[in-house]
C-alpha cells in the first residue's frame, strides 16, 4: 500500500505521548531459550519511522520494533525478541489487552524481481510483555484446497506462500481468548489455540451482502489477484468490539457478525457486508483500512477510514472517515476527501491521522481541526509542536 505508516504514527505518537501517561512500574526478566526475551532500557525508540501504536493502561507500545513507554515517553524499554530483532521482520500489527501481546510480523521480500510485504508469523506475550513466544504464519498447508462453511464445502484458494499476506492488523479477544487477523491475500484469519494453528474465515463474495452456514453455497475462496477471486477476501482491517461482534475490514466494505449470529450447530458465523452505495448513509468508499472503536457511554462508536477503490473497479466513491454508533444498523460519513489511515481516542475526543495532517473533533465528528505541520522534536518542557491550524466540517 502507498500510505506513510511514519506519518500516521508520529501523528498519533504526540497526540498519545502530549496527554501524559502515568508512570507503571515493568519488571525485567530473561527466561527460556532465544524465542523469549527480557523489556530491556534503551535511550529512545529504535527507528523515527513508527509503525504502529498501541496504549494500554499507562503503556504505550510502538513498533516497528517491540518498544514501549511506560511514563509517557520518558524512559523506553525494548522486547528483545529474536525473531523481530534478530531477523529481518518488523511490527506489521500490534494489540495489547491486559498482560497478553500480540504483535503481527512481516518483512520486505523480493521473491519474483518485485519487493513486496509478506508475512513473518507472529509473537505472543502473556506477560505484558516480558516474555514472547514466535507463532508461524497464517498460511494454508499445499493441497488444502476446500473449506467447511455450515452446510456447505467450498472451494479455496491455498495461500502457502508468504508474499502478498502480511498480517496489517490484528485484534486479541480477551473473553473467548481468540485471536483475528487480517491478512491480505490469506483474508481474515482466526486462531483458537494461541497461534498454533489459524483458521479461514469465510466471508461473503463480492455478489452477496450475507452468508448464512445453513443456507447452502458454490462459490469459491479466492482473493483477487486478476480477472478471478473476490475482493472481499483481500483482508485489511478486523476488530472485536465491545459487545463480541467482529468487524472485518476489506476492500469491498466492512462486514459485520454479532454474537447472535453464530450458528449453534456448526460454530461457524453469519456474516453481513455493508459496503458504498451512493448515499450518505453509506461508506465512503470499499476500501476499509483501519477499523478502531471508541471507549464511551453506551454503545462504543466504531470508527472506519474508507478509502476510494475505484483502482479495484468500483467506481464514484471518495476518501474519508465512515461511523457506525448503533453496532452498524446506521452509518454516518465525515472528513470526506481526507485519506485517513488510523485513529486514537482520548475520551470524548477523537484523532484521526492522515495524508494531509492530523484531524481532530472534540463533538462526534460533526466539526473538526486539523494539525498541518508537527514537529516530533518539540520538548517537553514547554515547546509547543508547531502546526497550521484549519477547521475543517465533517
Amino acid at each position: 500500500m502507498s500510505i506513510s505508516r511514519k506519518t500516521v504514527s508520529l501523528f498519533l505518537l504526540g497526540a498519545l505521548l502530549g496527554a501524559g501517561l502515568a508512570r507503571a512500574q515493568v519488571v525485567s526478566t530473561r527466561v527460556g531459550a532465544s524465542e523469549v526475551a527480557e523489556l530491556v532500557p534503551i535511550e529512545g525508540i529504535l527507528r523515527n519511522s513508527v509503525t504502529n501504536l498501541h496504549a494500554e493502561g499507562d503503556t504505550l507500545w510502538a513498533g516497528p520494533f517491540l518498544n514501549l513507554t511506560p511514563d509517557g515517553g520518558q524512559t523506553w524499554l525494548l522486547a528483545e525478541a529474536d525473531s523481530l530483532q534478530g531477523s529481518r521482520n518488523r511490527v506489521f500489527s500490534l494489540d495489547v489487552e491486559g498482560d497478553v501481546v500480540w504483535a503481527g510480523l512481516g518483512f520486505t521480500s523480493s521473491a519474483g524481481g518485485s519487493s513486496q510485504p509478506a508475512a513473518g508469523g507472529f509473537l505472543v506475550s502473556e506477560d505484558g510483555g516480558r516474555t514472547f513466544t514466535y507463532r508461524s504464519p497464517q498460511l494454508d498447508a499445499p493441497g488444502n484446497t476446500t473449506v467447511q462453511y455450515g452446510v456447505s464445502t467450498l472451494s479455496a484458494l491455498d495461500v502457502i506462500v508468504p508474499e502478498q499476506s502480511p498480517p496489517f492488523d490484528i485484534d486479541y479477544d480477551p473473553i473467548t481468548g481468540t485471536v483475528w487477523t487480517a491478512a491480505w491475500a490469506s483474508g481474515i484469519r482466526q486462531s483458537s489455540d494461541g497461534g498454533r494453528t489459524w483458521q479461514r474465515v469465510v466471508l461473503p463474495p463480492d455478489s452477496l451482502d450475507a452468508i448464512f452456514p445453513d443456507s447452502a453455497y458454490r462459490f469459491r475462496v479466492e482473493p483477487k489477484r486478476g480477472p478471478n477471486g473476490q475482493n472481499n477476501y483481500l483482508g485489511f482491517g478486523v476488530l472485536v468490539d465491545e459487545v463480541g461482534t467482529v468487524w472485518a475490514g476489506t476492500v469491498s466494505g466492512v462486514n459485520r457478525s454479532r454474537l447472535e449470529d453464530i450458528d449453534p450447530a456448526s460454530g461457524d458465523r453469519a456474516w453481513r457486508r455493508f459496503a458504498f452505495d451512493g448515499t450518505a448513509g453509506s461508506l465512503t468508499g470499499n476500501w476499509v483500512i483501519s477499523i478502531e472503536e471508541q471507549e464511551k457511554p453506551g454503545r462504543n462508536p466504531i470508527w472506519m477510514a474508507t478509502w476510494d477503490a475505484s483502482e479495484a473497479g468500483q467506481a464514484n466513491q471518495a476518501f474519508g472517515v465512515t461511523v457506525t454508533r448503533d453496532g452498524g444498523e446506521t452509518f454516518e460519513q465525515t472528513l470526506i476527501g481526507e485519506r485517513i489511515n488510523d485513529f486514537a481516542f482520548r475520551g470524548d475526543t477523537v484523532y484521526a491521522a492522515g495524508d494531509d495532517g492530523l484531524f481532530i473533533s472534540t463533538n462526534d465528528g460533526r466539526t473538526w481541526r486539523s494539525l498541518r505541520d508537527f514537529d516530533p522534536r518539540a520538548d517537553r518542557a514547554g515547546r509547543r509542536h508547531r502546526c497550521d491550524r484549519h477547521s475543517y466540517r465533517g
